[in-house]
């Protein structure tokens, strides 16, 4: 079993506390200033101590190009074999319009647009990556590039008290979904989130990793 850590950028509420609502609103509260080299001091310091075989990013650290290759060098030199993610995500000046009301509405309207026609949300590709990592949706078909499906047992990230047991994601849908993306060349990266109350994990989220390894034992092939 290999290890990796994932970097929450972009979110920071010590340099941005606006309230999130919207993926307009999680593109306008990426920080300027000092954070950028802020978040990349953290991400080296990551690299450095721990030699992470996936270093995984989750909005973006809104860096400049120059740095991202400083970064990418780094990493690739400490762990010549590691992995990097699709959202690495450089600096546009969309992020600033989308706090502007306007461009908000155009922001939110054009991605539930997009989202609804393929499924799920596929990030935009970045200067480097190594693996695609597509939200809630797989590909139509078989992919040249490595890549995941990443998604939550039912529509959240982590646990969700208000998540009603129709909210989860059910048997069968599990089983082809994982079928369906191997057959494809992806994996299926299935979030588990523990309670924040006693860090049990909810009995929903059990019975599916169940529902995996009694299909996975016999179906698995070398």
């Amino acid at each position: 079993m290999r290890f990796g850590l994932y970097y929450s950028g972009g979110l920071d509420w010590t340099f941005d506390d606006r309230p999130l609502g919207s993926i307009a609103d999680v593109l306008a509260a990426v920080p300027r200033g000092s954070y950028p080299a802020y978040a990349e001091a953290q991400v080296h310091e990551l690299i450095e101590r721990y030699r992470p075989s996936v270093l995984l990013e989750r909005h973006r650290l809104a860096h400049h190009g120059r740095t991202a290759v400083a970064l990418f060098e780094h990493y690739y030199d400490a762990v010549p074999d590691g992995v990097v993610n699709d959202r690495w995500m450089p600096w546009n000046p969309v992020l600033v319009a989308a706090r502007t009301e306007v461009v908000r509405r155009m922001v939110d309207a054009g991605i539930s647009k997009l989202m609804t026609a393929e499924g799920g949300l596929v990030p935009p590709r970045p200067p480097h990556f190594d693996v695609r990592t597509p939200e809630y949706v797989a590909f139509d078909d078989v992919q040249r590039t490595p890549w995941e499906c990443v998604r939550g047992m039912d529509h959240s990230f982590g646990y969700n008290a208000w998540s009603r047991p129709e909210d989860f994601i059910a048997h069968d849908d599990l089983l082809w979904l994982l079928a369906d993306i191997a057959a494809k060349g992806g994996n299926l990266l299935l979030n588990v989130g523990p309670r924040g109350t006693d860090g049990g994990v909810p009995d929903e989220q059990v019975d599916r990793l169940g529902w995996l390894a009694d299909w996975i034992g016999p179906n698995h092939r070398p």
